[in-house]
């Protein structure tokens, strides 16, 4: 009789103890459960977030919505669905930057002078360099259209009748007649302005060869960002 209230005590023993195991698994699958939920609940909103910047043509912050989205909520339906057009976003998103950057590359100016607005555009020559070299478009009410480079500390070498080598976009360079005035050493004019401008429309980079001192210089300007209407 012992043996047998024994058995039996340890069966229930059993019994109970997989039942409990049960109980703690079935927990854990229903905190597994509710965690999902709450996962696609919040990527869900993430991701109509991110199609909203997407059709508002946003694409750096659709690219970080995106980013996030993918980040914290890897497995969800939301983070499979916004995958499929992240990569676009992130490319448009990176030519959106590009662009801002070569935009900034140029500064604008307006000036009243005697018959009336003087309007310039200025953009430095890349790579950090001394002295610096600055290329500026110029519209004035008397002069006309300018195209002139300008040293901060040091004059170029022009003497009468010399020119600059000019290329756009990497093509072949041609030269240009150039001048360097009286009334300001630090200044080249490139004669040929109308020339000049005609290939600037449009083009990425110019390059000019010209001197300084006896030693060359070669100037590449990221040219792409300018906004030739603001010189009209």
């Amino acid at each position: 009789m012992a043996s047998g209230r024994a058995v039996r005590l340890a069966t229930l023993l059993l019994c109970g103890l997989a039942l409990g195991a049960c109980d703690r698994e079935a927990e854990r699958e229903a905190a597994r459960q509710a965690a999902a939920q709450r996962a696609e609940a919040a990527a869900a909103q993430q991701a109509a977030q991110y199609e909203t910047a997407r059709s508002e043509r946003n694409w750096g912050l659709a690219k970080s919505y995106g980013d996030v989205l993918l980040a914290d909520y890897p497995n969800t339906a939301a983070a499979a669905a916004v995958a499929e057009s992240l990569p676009e976003v992130r490319e448009k998103a990176q030519a959106e930057r590009e662009t801002r950057r070569l935009e900034g590359l140029w500064s604008y100016h307006l000036e009243q002078v005697e018959g009336g607005l003087q309007r310039a555009a200025v953009i430095e020559a890349g790579q950090p360099r001394s002295p610096r070299v600055r290329m500026v478009l110029r519209r004035h009410p008397e002069w006309g259209q300018s195209v002139y480079l300008l040293l901060d500390t040091a004059e170029f070498d022009c003497p009468p009748g010399c020119t600059v080598d000019v290329a756009f976009d990497g093509g072949e360079a041609a030269a240009f007649d150039a001048r360097k005035p009286e009334e300001n050493l630090q200044a080249l004019f490139v004669e040929e302005d109308a020339r000049f401008m005609e290939g600037l429309a449009g083009a990425k980079t110019v390059t000019i060869d010209t001197a300084s001192g006896g030693r060359p210089l070669h100037l590449v300007f990221e040219v792409a960002g300018v906004d030739l209407a603001r010189l009209e």
